[in-house]
């Protein structure tokens, strides 16, 4: 008995068209908008209407290299603390996999917004949180850390 060959394309479309439709009733309910009270009307309420966007690299980048937030002083501009100040403060670099499994997305946040004071390695570690920071400026300050997880972090 001869075996038919099946060219991959073949399976990565069946796939991928179950995959499609075992996922459309989720992916629909999810992105249904919510009922609008009958109060309100997008007329009344301009800002309502427009929808809210995500804080993006772009804008973590610009926060990180103002100088008044000090970020790239201590950190560096690549993150790994490898700055005058970053030395004198025992900064950790946020460019390893170590750094990056540590520390969630919620616990950068907070040290961002509230800063922190701890003992690592036998030293003492402060950082004075963001003055005047925004929840949207800290998610745009995370983007950016997660953005120095080295390369090669994959093999």
């Amino acid at each position: 008995m001869k075996r038919a060959i099946v060219p991959l394309r073949t399976v990565f479309a069946v796939v991928g068209l179950a995959t499609a439709a075992f996922l459309a009733p989720t992916i629909a309910r999810a992105e249904d908008p919510p009922a609008a009270p009958a109060a309100a009307s997008p007329a009344a309420s301009p800002a309502a209407a427009a929808p809210a966007t995500q804080p993006t690299l772009e804008e973590g980048l610009k926060i990180w290299n103002e100088k008044k937030n000090k970020c790239a002083q201590c950190h560096g501009a690549d993150g790994k603390g490898d700055t005058k100040m970053g030395k004198s403060k025992n900064v950790s670099s946020m460019a390893t996999v170590e750094f990056q499994k540590k520390y969630t997305d919620q616990q950068m946040i907070e040290a961002i917004m509230k800063g922190f004071e701890r003992e690592e390695g036998g030293k003492k570690v402060k950082m004075e949180p963001l003055k005047n920071a925004t929840e949207r400026d800290a998610q745009a300050l995370v983007l950016l850390v997660r953005s120095f997880t080295p390369k090669d972090a994959a093999k």
